[in-house]
Formats: structure tokens, sequence, C-alpha cells
């Protein structure tokens, strides 16, 4: 295996300059290229472990979502993965799957491989005291950490909040005032704390567009599209009294109540309207095309890359700030 003695006398450098360029310090130098010509030439693998331990930092930023497959994170992931990436980092990424078993193992592993910073980004639950012991060790070392969602803490730690309940508030006092008065809310687990959110939302916009409440018009299940498809049956049982209007839990549920009314030929807007929340790429090309609350994952993606780049810089995670994001409601065909 080559040396970076080795790296630096094929690139015509010193042994000094050669590190830290491959060490993702030097991002502009005339002899950048030259290194990394040199390095893929000879085979040369950075021992990273080694390095961390020499200078105490990893280039390497760990990331928690709450599932490596869910559509509502993968656009976030990417943004941070590509702007940390130009700045010479690389992101650990790490799933809790909602469970706060996996989130206390995800942030044991991130921990174990000494990344530089933490990004959680979780909307389930409350954080659980072995999470914040483990996230605690993070800020007694200075390593920034920013939670990214609604998930509740005392942790003095940054914060992006998304107003979820105003957002479906707006959402539903727009349904009334296009002539919906039966409208129902099909969310995912009532612990979830996003979910309770976006139901004290609902509850605000049927209060104040002067609606009554139902309680046979809300539904609490899974997060799954299969799960809203055999739920909104009971919704929808008897054509004579069809709910106006259905607000969903998030995009995934209201793709369940758009296949299940096409299936019952309940057609959507003209009988029954549907808005869903977090606006996935999908949503625009299904049929019809969902009116939904967009979540702006790129900038709260971007947010967390510049905030944690800065606490990097400073090396101080003092005086932790708090955004506030509220979606936007996106009119499509659908409602």
């Amino acid at each position: 295996m080559a040396t970076i003695y080795e790296v630096a006398t094929e690139a015509g450098v010193s042994p000094k300059t050669a590190a830290r360029i491959l060490a993702g310090g030097v991002k502009r130098s005339k002899n950048r290229e030259s290194v990394l010509q040199a390095a893929s030439k000879l085979g040369y693998v950075r021992n990273q472990q080694a390095a961390t331990l020499r200078s105490g930092r990893s280039n390497v930023i760990g990331v928690v979502v709450p599932g490596i497959t869910n559509p509502a994170y993968t656009r976030f992931v990417q943004v941070l993965h590509e702007a940390f990436l130009l700045e010479g980092y690389h992101i650990f990424l790490t799933s809790n799957f909602g469970r706060t078993d996996e989130q206390v193992h995800a942030l044991n592993t991130l921990q174990t491989y000494l990344v530089d910073a933490v990004i959680i980004n979780s909307a389930e639950n409350e954080m659980d005291p072995a999470s914040e012991k483990i996230l605690e060790t993070f800020i007694s070392k200075t390593k920034p950490v920013i939670i990214a969602g609604n998930i509740q803490t005392s942790l003095p730690v940054d914060r992006i909040i998304i107003q979820n309940q105003d957002a479906v508030t707006k959402a539903v006092s727009y349904l009334a005032k296009t002539g919906k008065k039966r409208i129902a809310f099909l969310g995912g687990p009532k612990e979830h704390y996003a979910i309770r959110e976006r139901y004290d939302g609902y509850r605000d916009g049927i209060s104040q567009s002067g609606l009554t409440e139902d309680p046979a018009l809300v539904s609490f299940g899974t997060l799954s599209m299969e799960d809203a498809r055999n739920r909104v049956g009971d919704l929808l049982r008897d054509r004579n009294n069809l709910p106006d209007a259905i607000v969903a839990g998030n995009d995934l549920l209201a793709y369940g109540v758009i296949r299940r009314c096409a299936e019952l030929n309940i057609r959507v807007p003209e009988d029954v309207a549907v808005v869903g929340f977090d606006d996935l790429d999908f949503s625009r090309f299904c049929t019809p095309s969902l009116s939904t609350l967009r979540q702006p994952k790129e900038r709260i993606a971007s947010e967390c890359v510049q905030q944690i780049l800065k606490r990097i810089k400073s090396n101080s995670i003092k005086d932790p700030t708090q955004l506030f994001y509220e979606p936007e409601l996106i009119i499509r065909e659908s409602a």
C-alpha cells in the first residue's frame, strides 16, 4: 500500500501538503489535482481512523432519519450529501425506524465512528433518556447537534421546527372556504408527535371555520398506503353520507385514500377532496395530482449544513438557535 510520502514525491509536493489535500482541508490549490492524481495512480488509501485520532476530526457528519426508504427524507439526505461533500465532509447515514431502541443504536454507532456533528431529522416521539445521554456526550465534546423536526427534548441544541399545527389549520380553512363541511382526518400513529400536532391543527381549523368536529370522521393508524386504503373504507362506506374532504397525515396516506376512492368509483375531488402533507415528488404526477402541504426539505437541509459548518468553524455550540418553518399549501387537482 502506498504511503503519504510516496504520494507527495509523485505529486512533487511536501508530505504535509499532500496530507492536507487528501484530508479535504484544501479545496482550492494548484497542487490539489496533482496530489489526487498521484493518490489514484498509486492506489493510496487514507487511514481515516488514525487521521481522526491525530486531528480530533473525522470530517464525517452523522445523520439520523426515521427510515432510509421513506421518500419524505430522500431529498433531505441528498441535499446534505451534496452540500457537505463540497466542503470536504461525508455523511454517515443511520435510521431509527421510528423506534427508541433503534435511535439509541444509531447514536451509539455515530459515537463509535467519532463523527464531528449529528443531525437528527425525526418527528415521531419525545427524545428518550438513553438518546439524550448519548447526545450529552457529543455536546460535552463541543460537537454540534441539530434536531430538524419536532421531536421533543430539553437539550441545549440547535432546532429546526416544522409548524405542523398551523399548516393543517390553513388546509382545513381552505377546504371550508371552498364549501366543504364534513372534513375528515386520516392520521398515522397517534403517539407520533407530528401526527398529534397535525390533528390539533385539524381541530383548530374545524373550530375556526365554524364547523363541528365529528369523531366518526377521525382515524389513526400506521403511516402506510395500504393501511390508509383499508381504513378509509370505513369513512366511504355510506355513499349517501360521504365526507366532503379528507386531510391525510402525510402524502403516503393520501395516496392510499385516492386509490381506495378510485376502486369505489368515488370521484376526487368532485365527491371527496383530498389533501396530503409533505409534497413528495410523486404528488405532482399521481392522478389526480395531490393538493398538499409542502415541507421545505431542501431549505431545512441547507440550513442544517450552514449551521453545522458555522459551529465547527467557530468551535462553539453556545446560544443554540431555533428556526421555524411553516409548510406551504400547494393546490393541485385533488382539492
